[in-house]
């Protein structure tokens, strides 16, 4: 009897990880189906959004997004050209750059999900030009995954935390004031965790790399995050603490 607590909880916790992978599943077939952001879209007083997905995930993985953006009067730009964004980081961020420049895109918000963090910050940090002025990440591996030295392909070596680009990343904090950090409390495919030394940090309470991006709690933080212009704070929460969120 004393181990029908464990095995329930390890029940429990597979039962997630399948509906997080259900997610993966629906999503990239749905967001197959999906239209591109309005392209005559006329400008607001609202700041661009810049959506950017994880690795191996095309722009359709964050499209649920774009009409819920697009409601509420946000320019949406995603970038067809990172295809399966397998690129290294440094790569897919001067992509993103140079499509920003062509637009004569200011003060973005970016709104990403895992690896797309990265190169959010890498645009941030990286290009001085005012292009970008806040950034949602959701579920990133700021500070790498220990196993992904292991990786069998270069794409997933390129999160050990030892690779350069995360030890760079890591050590620029001055950006960090200027993101916000949402993460699941069990995420398998970011063992090192998100959490961001002096960035605002959110813990929701769901387990998973992706179902996260589908949940009301998510987008209620979304909402404080863009009504804010990015620079959101929760009540009395001084930068790089940890607010918890249920999810409903």
């Amino acid at each position: 009897m004393k181990a029908a607590g464990p095995l329930a909880a390890r029940r429990a916790l597979m039962v997630d990880l399948a509906r997080d992978w259900a997610y993966v599943t629906r999503y990239q077939a749905l967001g197959l189906r999906s239209r591109l952001p309005l392209a005559e879209q006329e400008a607001s007083a609202r700041p661009a959004v810049v959506l950017l997905p994880g690795v191996y995930e095309r722009w359709h993985f964050m499209a649920p997004l774009i009409p819920w953006l697009e409601h509420r009067g946000f320019r949406v730009l995603v970038f067809p050209a990172l295809g399966r964004n397998h690129r290294p980081v440094a790569d897919s961020a001067l992509l993103v750059q140079e499509e920003l420049r062509r637009l004569q895109v200011h003060e973005a918000l970016v709104v990403a999900h895992s690896k797309g963090g990265l190169i959010g910050k890498y645009l941030m940090t990286a290009f001085d030009d005012g292009r970008i002025s806040a950034m949602m990440a959701i579920n990133t591996p700021f500070a790498g995954n220990r196993y992904a030295r292991f990786a069998p392909v270069s794409t997933l070596r390129a999160f050990s935390p030892r690779h350069a680009t995360i030890i760079a990343l890591q050590e620029n904090l001055e950006a960090n004031a200027h993101i916000t950090s949402v993460f699941s409390r069990f995420d398998p495919q970011v063992l090192g965790g998100s959490r961001l030394e002096g960035a605002r940090n959110v813990e929701l309470d769901v387990v998973g790399h992706f179902r996260i991006l589908g949940t009301v709690a998510l987008r209620d933080e979304l909402d404080g995050f863009l009504a804010a212009g990015g620079e959101a704070r929760g009540p009395g929460e001084d930068p790089g603490g940890t607010a918890h969120a249920k999810v409903s």
